[in-house]
């Protein structure tokens, strides 16, 4: 992985993809592998098929739920 393009993310905004807001359930998936598909395609609709807002809006819902995420290792 790395960049396509001169620069842009390979998990860009918006792209080709099976999901319904042109975004790549395939990527959410390899991002978090644990997380059932439909509920990545949930967050990947909500975001207009961006999938960094995908991910970014995920991780704020398991923050909140959870009261922390990625603080397993501090």
């Amino acid at each position: 992985m790395g960049y396509v393009n001169g620069g842009g993310s390979v998990i860009g905004h918006g792209g080709g993809g099976g999901g319904g807001g042109g975004g790549n359930i395939e990527q959410l998936a390899d991002v978090f592998p644990h997380v059932d598909r439909t509920v990545l395609q949930g967050y990947l609709d909500r975001a207009g098929g961006h999938e960094i807002d995908a991910i970014s809006a995920y991780l704020e819902d398991e923050r909140r739920m959870n009261g922390s995420v990625g603080h397993e290792y501090g």
